[in-house]
């Protein structure tokens, strides 16, 4: 080995383990989402725990649909937390649509925690079949 090995070797050896500690305490996006069609819409599902609906706001411009919000965990005082994995204050999640949607059509429900977002497909954009006539 050489001299260069050697500091690439001490290097991967004292910072491999503090880029994977920090990897795995990382807090995970919120909120984290489902997205799924079936051709004639589109469905977006947002975990949202502990987040009141009322101050959930939901904005669609062209492809793009734009989750936002606040979060408030009550933390608690005197003690030493250990690891904090629950997202806490203002989140903003965006998601790229695969198809324009009517906008006039969406619809937002929350239900135990979840914000579904139902967005149809617009009419003049999906696929028509063309039937063949014989001659």
């Amino acid at each position: 080995m050489n001299a260069y090995d050697d500091l690439l070797l001490s290097y991967l050896m004292n910072e491999m383990p503090k880029m994977y500690t920090a990897r795995q305490e990382r807090t995970p996006e919120f909120p984290a989402v489902n997205v799924m069609s079936n051709g004639e819409k589109m469905i977006v599902e947002a975990e949202l725990p502990g987040v009141d609906p009322e101050k959930i706001k939901i904005h669609l411009l062209e492809d793009t649909l734009t989750i936002e919000g606040c979060r408030t965990i009550q933390t608690v005082s005197n003690v030493t937390y250990h690891r904090r994995e629950r997202a806490n204050g203002a989140f903003r999640k965006v998601v790229k649509l695969a198809f324009p949607v009517d906008q006039d059509k969406v619809e937002a429900q929350y239900q135990d925690g979840i914000l579904t977002i139902t967005l149809p497909r617009m009419v003049k954009d999906k696929p028509k079949q063309i039937k063949i006539t014989v001659a």
